[in-house]
C-alpha cells in the first residue's frame, strides 16, 4: 500500500490526468452534496421504510436500495452534466455508468453498503477488476489484474473511475440511511476516486490492502491443480489443510487481512500459492490463480495532489 508520492517526476500526460481526476471529483462532489440529490435519497429511504414488509415479502432480497440507488446516481449525473456529455462509453468492461466528455471518459460505480454485519467494510474501498485500470503489480504474494483500459481504444481519451457509496442499515425489521450523528456513527455517502492506471508508479504500483475474493486454478488448468477435498472426518479442517500443504513442501506465509490474518502456502515448484477455502459447502485446499475483488486503503486514496502538487481529497464522507 502506498500514498501518492509527489517527489516522483510526472509526464505531461500524467499531469493532465492528475488535474482531470480532481476536476471531475469536484463536479461529482457538487452533485451528491446538492439538495436535489439528497432529497431524492431521503425519498428513497422513506419509500423503503413505509413499504418495508411488502418489499421483504415480494422480492425477498436483503439489499432493498440497490436498484433505486443506481437510478439516483444515473439520473443526477445526466441531469447535471447533460450539456457536456458527448455520448456513452461503449465498452462492456467498465462501470455501471460510463459517459464520454470532450476531455475524458467518466466511469462511475454506485455501491450500497449495509452496516448490519458489514460495518468494518466501510474502512476500505472494494473494487472489481472491471472497475479499475490501476496496476497493482508490486503487491506482495498474490497477483491480480485490472481489466479496465487506461484510455479508450479509438479516441484515446483517458478513463477516470469513481465510486459513490450509499451507506445504510437493514436489521430485517427497519431500514435507515446511515448518519454519522446517529447511534451507528457512519456517514450517509462516500465519494472516492480510483487513480488511473497511468498514475500507478506514483503509488508504487500497490494500493491493495488485501483481497475480498480470489480466483482459483481448477483441474481444467492441469491435473496438478485439482482441488484437494478435506475429509469430513477431519475435526479441524484448517489444521488438516496446513499439514497437507507442509507435507508437500510448501512454505507457510501469513498475510494480514482486514480482520485477523490468512495463511497461504507457497508452492515454489509451480510458483503459486495454495490455501484453505470452500466451495458448495465443501472444505478444500485450492491453488490461487489470482486475487479478484480488491480492498483498497481509504487513507491512500484520500491524500491526492494535482499537477502542481496542491493537495486535494480523493476520498470524502458526508451525511444527508
Amino acid at each position: 500500500m502506498s500514498k501518492q508520492d509527489t517527489k516522483i517526476s510526472t509526464t505531461p500526460a500524467q499531469k493532465n490526468l492528475l488535474d482531470l481526476e480532481k476536476k471531475y471529483f469536484s463536479k461529482l462532489e457538487v452533485i451528491i452534496s446538492s439538495n436535489d440529490f439528497q432529497d431524492d435519497l431521503r425519498s428513497i429511504e422513506n419509500e423503503i421504510k413505509l413499504n418495508y414488509s411488502k418489499l421483504a415479502s415480494t422480492w425477498n432480497v436483503k439489499n432493498k436500495i440497490k436498484v433505486a440507488a443506481e437510478r439516483l446516481v444515473r439520473h443526477h449525473v445526466y441531469k447535471n452534466m447533460m450539456d457536456d456529455i458527448k455520448g456513452i462509453y461503449e465498452s462492456p468492461i467498465s462501470s455501471d455508468l460510463g459517459v464520454v466528455f470532450e476531455d475524458s471518459i467518466l466511469c462511475i460505480d454506485c455501491k450500497t453498503l449495509d452496516t448490519k454485519g458489514n460495518s468494518n467494510d466501510i474502512r476500505y474501498t472494494s473494487v472489481e477488476p472491471n472497475q479499475t485500470s490501476f496496476d497493482n503489480s508490486s503487491h506482495k504474494y498474490i497477483r491480480t489484474i485490472s481489466n479496465l483500459e487506461t484510455r479508450a481504444r479509438v479516441s484515446r481519451l483517458p478513463i477516470l473511475t469513481y465510486i459513490i457509496k450509499i451507506i445504510y442499515r437493514d436489521d430485517n425489521v427497519n431500514f435507515d440511511i446511515s448518519r454519522s450523528t446517529s447511534s451507528g456513527k457512519k456517514p450517509s455517502l462516500i465519494l472516492v476516486c480510483i487513480p488511473n492506471g497511468e498514475l500507478s508508479n506514483l503509488f508504487s504500483r500497490d494500493l491493495i490492502l488485501n483481497f475480498k475474493t480470489y480466483k482459483y486454478y481448477s483441474k481444467s488448468n492441469g491435473t496438478y491443480y485439482t482441488p484437494v477435498p478435506i475429509p469430513a472426518s477431519a475435526k479441524d479442517k484448517k489444521t488438516w489443510a496446513e499439514k497437507h500443504c507442509l507435507s508437500k513442501g510448501y512454505i507457510k506465509i501469513n498475510i494480514p487481512q482486514t480482520r485477523g490474518s490468512k495463511d497461504i502456502f507457497f508452492d515454489a515448484a509451480h510458483n503459486c500459492y495454495w490455501t484453505y477455502t470452500s466451495e458448495d459447502n465443501t472444505k478444500m485446499v485450492r491453488a490461487v490463480h489470482r486475487g479478484d475483488s480488491m480492498r483498497l486503503n481509504n487513507n491512500d486514496l484520500r491524500d491526492r495532489y494535482n499537477s502542481r502538487n496542491n493537495a486535494w481529497l480523493g476520498y470524502i464522507e458526508m451525511d444527508i
